[in-house]
């Protein structure tokens, strides 16, 4: 689970696609949106394109090898932390994160969902 705090910031998930081999880059075909629902998958943030790509050091799951990778930088702004509901109902949010790609065979697209827990300011400056 993922907290944050209404106006600030969300922790950043680096999102690689699977299908790349170690060393190939994000070219324009692949694209990244984040967004957020509620539980009953209801729009609390409209979705937005992820541009931020960085290389960072990348662990394969098969070889124990890590290597630096270009990886998609997703966040939430503080803009939009802003705008999520938070009372005793809608504390809890869906940050949905979608790769895709149209151009491979087939064509890649897989969406992952991580909860996010979103709190009151406690200082309001």
């Amino acid at each position: 689970m993922i907290e944050v705090f209404k106006g600030d910031t969300t922790d950043i998930i680096y999102v690689r696609p699977g299908p790349l081999n170690p060393g190939d880059l994000i070219d324009s075909n692949w694209k990244c949106f984040v967004g957020v629902t509620d539980y009953i998958n209801t729009s609390e943030m409209s979705a937005r394109e992820v541009t931020d790509i960085v290389v960072v050091p990348v662990k394969n799951p098969d070889t124990s090898v890590t290597s630096d990778e270009e990886c998609f930088m997703c966040f939430l702004t503080p803009a939009e932390t802003l705008t999520l509901s938070v009372d005793a109902e809608t504390t809890l949010h869906n940050w949905v994160i979608e790769v895709s790609n149209t151009t491979t065979t087939p064509p890649f697209n897989l969406e992952s969902h991580n909860e996010l827990y979103v709190k009151e300011q406690s200082l309001e400056v």
